[in-house]
């Protein structure tokens, strides 16, 4: 006699038991992935400010300073005294500068220091002849990937980057007006720190006009004009470059910011190329996001459709950061050290200075 056995499958229960389990672990497993992953974009990032600091290490070397932040304004004598239209005007970045010493030679032997974006009239073309031309604004708009942070979801290009002079007697125009304005210039997510004088921002809380913030090389006590009369190692140089080095750091070159992460959508000044896009201030708190009319209060984040506030100088003059809790920062002698948002103000802004003499705390 034959013995039946019955086969028995799973029932539907078992299998949404099985399938919830599974969700389960997946749901577990999701946010530990994303971790990783954004551990090592932050190590990549460590990476990248780390490979500037030595860049303009480097640089010194060479040439016995760091590279110079420079935008002429200011005319020449041919022009009778007016003011130049910012992209007539020669300019050069320290991350300019320092494009030979991060395998970039080749873009770097593009750049004509002698003129700005000279008299164009419409954008680059893709591949302009070279090195024939002003292609200025072509060298502008390359992408460098040590530019640019894995976490910073910003565009590697932006339009309506910020090339406007203030308003003056004898202004010959500004460039907030195409063709200029509407090329989509490449970005960066590090900026050069200009040190933490600064009595421009909207918020009265995060401007440093009192000692000791006030005391900068160029002679104690000025107006406070953004990041050119500053007391970092990378002031902005408009008009006045000034070339800072080893010597000048009489604080430590351990104990001296020189480079911090900057989210480059947040900021209409924030272009690698030029002077006034490279630089930024701890005089405003480290990822300060103030409710304005680009950012969604409850995150604090980009609307969609929306570009930076030109005005809201608490994100275009600051330094913020993609990463949580903090950003990277790279210091005279090369180090990297990744700074609390949390950190103490004073301390924060004396670490940004060269000569100020502050005792900076170890543990931010």
């Amino acid at each position: 006699m034959r013995l039946r056995v019955r086969k028995r499958g799973f029932t539907l229960v078992e299998l949404l038991v099985v399938i919830a389990i599974i969700g389960i672990l997946v749901g577990l497993l999701l946010p530990a992935v994303q971790a990783a992953r954004e551990a090592a974009r932050r190590m990549q990032c460590s990476n990248n400010v780390k490979q500037l600091s030595l860049a303009g290490q480097t640089y010194h070397d060479a040439f016995n300073s760091f590279p110079i932040n420079y935008w002429q304004r200011t005319a020449t004598p041919a022009s009778a005294g007016a003011l130049v239209r910012p992209s007539q005007g020669r300019q050069t970045s320290w991350l300019t500068g320092i494009l030979p010493f991060i395998e970039q030679t080749a873009l770097f032997n593009q750049v004509n220091f002698t003129v700005g974006f000279g008299s164009m009239e419409t954008p680059p073309p893709a591949n302009p002849p070279l090195p024939t031309g002003n292609i200025n604004a072509w060298v502008a708009a390359q992408r460098i990937p040590a530019y640019k942070c894995p976490s910073d979801t910003s565009p590697d290009q932006l339009a309506t980057r910020s090339v406007t002079a203030p308003p003056s007697a004898g202004t010959a125009g500004t460039d907030s007006i195409p063709p200029i304005s509407t090329i989509p210039f490449a970005v960066t997510s590090y900026k050069g720190v200009a040190g933490a004088y600064w009595g421009l921002s909207t918020s009265a809380a995060y401007n440093s006009i009192v000692a000791p913030w006030t005391n900068t090389r160029f002679g104690g006590p000025t107006a406070p004009t953004g990041m050119d009369n500053n007391n970092g190692i990378f002031p902005r140089g408009w008009d006045r470059p000034y070339r800072s080095n080893m010597r000048d750091m009489s604080d430590g070159t351990s104990n001296t910011l020189i480079v911090g992460e900057s989210i480059a959508d947040f900021s209409n000044h924030n272009w690698w190329f030029s002077s006034g896009g490279t630089t930024a201030t701890t005089s405003i708190p480290l990822n300060s996001r103030p409710v304005g009319a680009c950012f969604v209060p409850a995150t604090m984040s980009i609307r969609a459709g929306k570009v930076a506030c030109r005005g809201d100088f608490n994100n275009n003059a600051g330094f913020d950061s993609a990463h949580t809790g903090g950003g990277n920062f790279g210091l005279g002698d090369g180090s990297v050290r990744f700074i609390s948002d949390s950190v103490d103000r004073d301390s924060y802004r004396g670490m940004s200075t060269i000569s100020g003499g502050e005792v900076v705390a170890t543990d931010n």
